[in-house]
């Protein structure tokens, strides 16, 4: 009986420290990533004049974090927030 409370109270705090980690992520998602997509994508370097890529790796991240949440997303979580749907399904 004492095993089986400890275990739901641990659950109890698992799944609290969730919900903060995902409410967190999910305030600032938006506008970190909003800042890197109005960035060009293509550079040209100054020195040598040839092409370089410019995709943020914070940007990477938020990408492959909204394609995880999206397979593993639960009710008990919360819904996917808007801005990073949209910033995904771009």
């Amino acid at each position: 009986e004492i095993v089986y409370d400890k275990y739901k109270e641990l659950l109890e705090i698992l799944k609290a420290r969730d919900e903060q980690c995902f409410s967190d992520w999910a305030a600032s998602v938006g506008s970190k990533s909003n800042v890197n997509l109005n960035l060009p994508l293509l550079t040209r370097d100054e020195e040598t004049h040839l092409i370089a890529i410019n995709f943020d790796p914070q940007l990477v991240s938020v990408l492959r974090e909204v394609k995880y949440l999206e397979f593993i997303l639960s009710d008990e979580v919360g819904d996917m927030p808007e801005s990073a749907a949209a910033i995904y399904a771009r």
